[in-house]
């Protein structure tokens, strides 16, 4: 069964992506914060990570460039998600490595279609 993790502060985000992509029979595991991610990551090497941009303590513009640095982590596309949508922030996402990017609130069909694209 493929494996998504969800890097969100916001538990309402989580849940409703655990949701969508039960669904789907994805498993989702999931982390409030970076650190917490970047641990999970290496514990379960998930076939896709969404990854919030607006964390706690490491923001995921810093989460990213680590996973891209991480030569055991590096090739898990990430896909970004947030609710700025400002020119800059594609740009800055395109420079530390994400894959995708989808902004909140998002379509669940696009979600669906994001996650499947890079899944194995």
């Amino acid at each position: 069964m493929p494996t998504v993790l969800v890097i969100d502060d916001q538990k309402e985000t989580v849940r409703l992506i655990e949701s969508i992509l039960a669904t789907r029979k994805i498993e989702t595991i999931s982390a409030p914060k970076a650190q917490e991610g970047l641990a999970l990551m290496r514990q379960h090497l998930p076939d896709v990570v969404i990854m919030d941009l607006l964390l706690p303590e490491i923001d995921g513009f810093t989460a990213i460039e680590m996973m891209k640095d991480d030569e055991d982590l590096q090739d898990i596309p990430v896909i970004a998600i947030t609710a700025a949508s400002i020119a800059h922030t594609h740009e800055r996402l395109r420079e530390v490595g994400a894959d995708a990017f989808i902004g909140k609130p998002f379509q669940i069909p696009q979600l669906i279609n994001l996650v499947e694209r890079f899944i194995k």
